[in-house]
């Protein structure tokens, strides 16, 4: 997996890359979570992102809080990219790329997970993430 940065961190484009196989790995995993896990991403030079972050910090939210309950909060943490939120939350997040994503699914299909007003899913933030298939099942 390659977590690229346009390297504006007042308001970054993040790419999450993978083939296939690793997206429909990650979905499954956002689906199923029960504690807190890193992935570390794999370095990559390209010619659209200038930072590559160090991996991905998913954090299960313990918070009772009742209107941010079901909301994924979206970060950058010392080069790490932080998902954190409830299992509901990673639930929907899981089940959007799984629905998106299948093991026929072709090089450079991505899809956008960005804030708007009222985000059923993101609490505000300032990322904007692209999930990228790198190609079919490696």
């Amino acid at each position: 997996m390659y977590i690229l940065c346009d390297g504006n961190w007042d308001r970054p484009e993040i790419e999450i890359s993978d083939s296939s196989q690793g997206l429909i790995k990650l979905g499954r995993l956002f689906l199923n979570i029960s504690e807190n896990f890193k992935l570390q991403a794999t370095q990559k030079k390209s010619d659209f992102y200038s930072e590559n972050l160090e991996g991905l910090l998913v954090r299960l939210s313990q918070s009772k809080s009742v209107e941010k309950f079901d909301l994924l909060k979206i970060f950058i943490d010392n080069k790490n990219l932080v998902f954190e939120g409830s299992q509901s939350a990673f639930y929907k997040l899981g089940m959007s790329l799984l629905n998106y994503f299948h093991e026929n699914s072709h090089k450079n299909e991505h899809f956008h997970l960005d804030y708007v007003e009222q985000d059923p899913l993101l609490a505000p933030t300032n990322c904007s993430i692209i999930f990228l298939c790198t190609g079919g099942m490696n």
